[in-house]
């Protein structure tokens, strides 16, 4: 659909289960991912991003994993203290 996007999904479920955004942490690695970082939700940028998201570097809400796939987001987990 025209308004469908990851960005709307997030807000969708954060409103649907009454979540805290705070306790939220989104991840991606693509162009596609954009929209959805843009809100102030943590979020996991991992090492094979593409460049398309260059532009949200310094975004204190984002960590940029220095690893790639799982383990970059196994990184921001970290980071964020989600898991240990």
């Amino acid at each position: 659909p025209y308004r469908a996007s990851k960005g709307a999904a997030v807000d969708h479920v954060i409103g649907r289960w009454n979540l805290n955004p705070q306790q939220v942490v989104t991840a991606g690695d693509s162009a596609n991912d954009f929209e959805m970082f843009t809100r102030e939700i943590n979020g996991i940028i991992v090492a094979n991003y593409e460049e398309a998201l260059e532009p949200l570097m310094g975004q204190k809400h984002l960590f940029f994993s220095p690893s790639p796939y799982a383990r970059g987001l196994i990184e921001g987990l970290r980071h964020f203290k989600v898991i240990e």
